[in-house]
């Protein structure tokens, strides 16, 4: 698998968790409109974050993406894929915690 690929799970994972924790927020047993609508902005941003990030990984043709790169380049982009997923994978967790817990 490709470090694309990485990048897009990582991305896809962060997203999920970001809608995830904005659910359980708006779903809390009771949401003060003092204390939702920080954590809307919050989530908001972080989300159109993601976003942007997903969709310039996904705007590059792969022949960008098979051109002979040094190897720290390649070793920056693998280390960067694994911080995407890493972090994706936490986000999701925090989220899927958070909606179940409460």
């Amino acid at each position: 698998m490709e470090h694309r690929n990485f990048h897009i799970v990582g991305y896809g994972l962060a997203l999920c968790g970001c809608l995830t924790i904005g659910i359980s927020v708006v779903l809390s047993e009771s949401p003060v409109g003092s204390e939702v609508a920080p954590f809307g902005v919050i989530i908001l941003g972080g989300a159109l974050a993601l976003v942007l990030g997903l969709r310039n990984v996904l705007a590059k043709t792969r022949a960008e993406y098979d051109l002979e790169h040094s190897v720290a380049y390649r070793v920056a982009n693998w280390g960067a894929a694994i911080i995407v997923v890493s972090s994706g994978l936490l986000l999701f967790a925090v989220g899927t915690a958070s909606l179940v817990f409460g």
